[in-house]
């Protein structure tokens, strides 16, 4: 999600998203943004275009907002979107105030089909200890590790290590911030199945990606090319 504001130009997320979660301002915007990301979802099935769709969740959403549960329902219902076609991303900070609640919600949660991402991978204290407490799907990689690969040995090695090990754990992995072609390369050798970042393009709107990725995925190049 971006915003740009009249006054203070573009703002994003790391600046507001702090301010939202103080204020608890984060639970409207939450719910409007689950319900834009499913509609949108939604509009693109019934073109044809059966594309997942991942949502970014605030740890103070899930422990804040006991309505939580019900909106993402209430979105899925009236979105008409499986569970199975949206992801939410976490991320660590989610554990901090870790509760037998928070997790029962998790899978209650998973029990709609809806998956979950641990976003930022490799940043906190005990991401290996998630790993098995949490009903992950997925894994995404932080950009601080990508970035610098394959040239900085310490960060190929630890890149490495994670995709080796995600893939013993049955998880799925996304390495975030891949800018250049020697990093495909490096994540292709490595097992990594998906990738995000400016070497595939910047942040655009649903209509801008309509207009320009839809086509090209379909076409079969996408696919090819990682």
């Amino acid at each position: 999600m971006r915003w740009t504001n009249e006054e203070l130009g573009p703002v994003t997320p790391l600046e507001f998203i702090p301010v939202a979660e103080e204020t608890g301002v984060i639970i409207p915007i939450g719910a409007w943004v689950l319900h834009r990301a499913c509609r949108q979802a939604g509009e693109w099935r019934r073109q044809g275009y059966f594309l997942k769709v991942a949502v970014n969740v605030s740890a103070w959403q899930i422990h804040h907002d006991g309505e939580f549960f019900n909106t993402l329902k209430q979105c899925l219902t009236e979105s008409g979107i499986p569970g199975e076609a949206l992801e939410l991303e976490i991320t660590e900070s989610l554990m901090i105030q870790k509760t037998e609640a928070t997790l029962g919600l998790l899978e209650q949660i998973r029990g709609l089909g809806v998956r979950f991402a641990m976003d930022d991978f490799g940043t906190g204290y005990s991401s290996l200890s998630y790993l098995k407490q949490l009903p992950l799907d997925v894994v995404k990689i932080d950009r601080e590790f990508i970035c610098h690969i394959p040239h900085d040995p310490n960060d190929a090695a630890i890149v490495a290590a994670i995709l080796a090990m995600t893939r013993h754990l049955g998880l799925r992995v996304v390495a975030e911030g891949v800018e250049t072609q020697e990093q495909v390369d490096f994540l292709r050798e490595h097992g990594c199945q998906e990738v995000q970042g400016y070497y595939y393009g910047p942040p655009v709107s649903a209509s801008d990606f309509a207009a320009s990725w839809l086509n090209f995925m379909l076409s079969g190049k996408y696919a090819a090319e990682m």
